[in-house]
């Protein structure tokens, strides 16, 4: 690659570490480069070089005209789709395996063609809009319709997979019958039809709570305007308010290297926030209850952020599933696909309705 690309790829690592400071110290990139002098056929070379990295490298991501060219100089005459991969441990890099809009068409024929049925929504960011106050982050008129609607299918399953507390979700949602609910993470679980929570963690040691609560309370003292959010299996500091966002935001990776030391907990970084939760209990486990007890033909699952990830994970070999992350195309997710807000995701859940077998 040019020098520029070079640079981009120093870049992306960078991020990478940034964004996943327990790799520091525990990751290598190794970076094969191609500065040769123009005319000078250097292919040979590079695949030897190529070769002798196999080996020691976990991973390895080769960009597809780069591979082709290595084993074919004129790989206009190779069709990518035929290709494998070149050892176990590479991946090759195709547009086909990277996040895409998603298709309403397909989804719909999809819809209307199965009988099985399964919806796992996230709340907020995903079917209401991130806003400053939490608290006014409720569910629109439109759409509690739609779900309601959704519900009344017989061949609809649909849960909402939350990080809000029982409180929260039982006043705004809790009236939509056959409608299952998941607070904190799958913490707390209550399905459809059923009054009272089941909650997951009523035997785990949470001693951790204290621990992160102090370090929390000192990051809080030294950024003004920033809180502490204290759920059953969770805790939360939001640094979105903070009077000054720049110094919280740089508090914020002081504070997560701390936090990274506390042992049976895992660090969520979110958008303006840092979270440490239970590693007990998180949303993909909540997804493979669901999936225990019911077999379906056709998955939707949309979230928008860290913790919906858990999800899509546990969906990623399902053929019948359409993941779907709220956010930019650009965003790193484990989703197939993406909208790019969570007003798309009501406007979805109305074209469902209006394709109901009822």
């Amino acid at each position: 690659d040019s020098l520029s690309n070079e640079q981009e790829v120093l870049n992306c690592f960078q991020c990478f570490l940034k964004d996943y400071p327990e790799w520091d110290r525990h990751v290598l990139l190794g970076f094969l480069s191609n500065h040769s002098k123009q005319g000078r056929n250097v292919y040979y070379f590079e695949k030897k070089s190529f070769d002798a990295l196999v080996p020691i490298a976990a991973v390895q991501i080769i960009k597809s005209n780069q591979y082709l060219e290595l084993i074919d100089g004129n790989h206009n005459k190779i069709k990518l789709e035929n290709i494998t991969n070149y050892h176990d441990n590479a991946i090759l890099l195709n547009s086909a395996l990277f996040t895409q809009p998603l298709n309403t068409s397909v989804l719909l024929n999809a819809y209307k063609s199965t009988q099985k049925r399964l919806f796992l929504f996230d709340y907020d960011g995903t079917l209401t809009p991130i806003v400053s106050n939490p608290a006014d982050a409720q569910p629109t008129v439109n759409l509690l319709r739609s779900l309601d609607a959704l519900c009344k299918d017989p061949c609809n399953t649909v849960w909402i997979i939350s990080g809000r507390d029982q409180m929260f979700l039982d006043t705004h949602l809790g009236k939509i019958p056959r409608l299952g609910l998941s607070a904190e993470h799958g913490s707390f679980m209550k399905k459809a039809g059923y009054n009272d929570w089941i909650d997951m963690l009523a035997d785990a040691d949470m001693s951790w709570k204290e621990v992160a609560l102090n370090i929390f309370e000192k990051y809080t003292r030294l950024n003004p305007g920033t809180v502490i959010e204290q759920k059953k299996s969770s805790i939360t500091w939001h640094y979105r308010n903070a009077v000054n966002t720049d110094e919280a935001e740089k508090q914020s990776e002081l504070c997560h290297a701390e936090l990274i030391q506390i042992p049976g907990v895992d660090i969520l970084v979110g958008k303006m926030n840092l979270e440490v939760r239970s590693l007990l209990v998180n949303k993909g486990e909540v997804v493979k209850r669901i999936k225990q007890k019911q077999a379906s033909d056709f998955i939707m699952c949309a979230g928008d952020d860290q913790t919906d990830e858990d999800m899509f994970r546990v969906l990623t070999d399902d053929k019948n599933a359409f993941c779907v992350s709220v956010g930019p195309l650009s965003k790193k997710t484990l989703a197939k696909y993406c909208v790019e807000h969570s007003e798309d995701v009501v406007h979805i859940i109305g074209q469902l309705v209006n394709n109901s077998t009822l």
